[in-house]
């Protein structure tokens, strides 16, 4: 089971991710994530992502990943970053699927 926090400051977003997320704890996730963006500005926003606690995503979780990926591009985010720490798959798999959409404004580390 997956969990995630959402704190939003002034210029910055910052979520962090726990744990493996199936398809409804995901689901969970974009609903919340998407009441919270409505009442900032994207543009003028940082978007901090932490996911050195994340498990691989399963193949079946992919496309949900990607979806994730693009919701964030759409959205227009000045930054966004994602720290892994040490988590060396996940940050594979993440990095492919940024390069897949074309998602330029995206900083693993």
């Amino acid at each position: 089971m997956g969990s995630f926090s959402i704190k939003s400051a002034q210029n910055e977003l910052d979520i962090a991710f726990e744990g493996l997320f199936p398809p409804e704890d995901a689901k969970r996730f974009v609903t919340e994530f998407q009441k919270v963006v409505q009442k900032i500005n994207p543009a003028t926003c940082h978007l901090k992502l932490d996911g050195t606690k994340l498990s691989a995503s399963p193949n079946e979780m992919q496309q949900m990943l990607k979806n994730v990926l693009s919701m964030y591009k759409q959205m227009g985010f000045k930054t966004v970053t994602i720290a892994f720490g040490s988590n060396a798959i996940v940050k594979m798999q993440v990095k492919r699927l940024a390069n897949e959409i074309g998602f330029d404004n995206f900083n693993v580390i």
